[in-house]
């Protein structure tokens, strides 16, 4: 979700609030109202959101890599037959990057994604 409000500035001895017109915050106030609500409705804690997002969206490998040698999802190109899912980590073997499981060929892995938490058995 955007930040709907105005950060701080944050100055030596503390930080520096904004200055708002009130006018522009009467015209903003039902689109901040529709945004709680709309979290609100959810039922979900911030934690948890947080939690769903790293693992429902895909990250392109342009915009970041995973940590190494932590398994993770990866959508592999499969030169001609699309890409397809697997799990993979990333080493970093004499300063080069590289993939785990496919002998390095960082061009193949397009994008990746955190493991959900292993399964336990409730009691």
């Amino acid at each position: 979700m955007e930040r709907l409000t105005v950060p701080d500035t944050y100055i030596d001895g503390g930080k520096r609030r904004a200055v708002i017109d009130a006018r522009v915050v009467k015209e903003e106030a039902m689109i901040l109202y529709w945004a709680l609500k709309k979290y609100e409705d959810t039922g979900l804690t911030p934690e948890e959101i947080i939690e769903k997002k790293v693992f429902q969206e895909w990250i392109p490998v342009e915009e970041s890599l995973p940590d190494i040698n932590t398994d993770v999802l990866v959508a592999v190109n499969d030169f001609g037959e699309g890409t397809f899912r697997d799990v993979d980590y990333l080493t970093n073997e004499s300063g080069k990057l590289m993939w785990g499981t496919y002998c390095g060929a960082k061009e193949r892995v397009l994008a990746w994604m955190p493991l959900p938490k292993r399964y336990k058995e409730k009691k």
